[in-house]
């Protein structure tokens, strides 16, 4: 995301950079150019792709935050029934060599 985001921001630098150097060596007139809408059309547009990327990042890292609550939810109530299962079957284990009988788990 960094490397798109980096050649995004360079893309409407670069762009503003045109639009100024253009309408600077270009005579004064009081109606906007053919080349002062392309650039303009081509500024909103990288400007909208960033935009959209940055949306997509965070409905990404919100999912994926989700996702890790849904895991972790999942394994500590592994977890939870692993210990009681484990704590079951050395109950059982105890109370069978007390009992005297054999242990085949």
């Amino acid at each position: 995301m960094g490397n798109r985001m980096a050649l995004g921001i360079t893309t409407i630098l670069t762009i503003m950079f045109l639009l100024g150097s253009l309408n600077g060596s270009m005579p004064k007139v009081s109606y906007p150019k053919a080349l002062d809408w392309y650039l303009l059309v081509s500024f909103s547009l990288a400007f909208l792709s960033l935009v959209e990327c940055m949306i997509v990042f965070v409905v990404w890292l919100n999912e994926s935050k989700r996702k890790q609550m849904k895991v972790g939810e999942c394994t500590l109530k592994q977890r939870r029934v692993n210990n009681r299962g484990m704590s079951l079957l050395s109950l059982l284990y105890i109370s069978d060599l007390y009992a005297g009988f054999p242990t085949v788990y």
